[in-house]
């Protein structure tokens, strides 16, 4: 949750990205790849960004 010493107009770069901590890339052995989810706060900084989920999905 989000302290309101958090909230900001113009958040600093390392904050965004940390904002995206936690994010695992799998490799299996068969050769797929999985990713985790994207969280409501990760899923709205893209929005904002104007950059698509998509990024986050490996073709198959």
């Amino acid at each position: 949750m989000l302290k309101k010493e958090d909230l900001t107009q113009r958040p600093t770069a390392e904050k965004l990205l940390a904002a995206f901590n936690g994010i695992t890339l799998y490799f299996h052995g068969d050769g797929s790849t999985e990713i985790s989810s994207l969280n409501f706060l990760q899923r709205q900084i893209l929005s904002l960004m104007r950059i698509p989920e998509s990024i986050y999905i490996f073709p198959p």
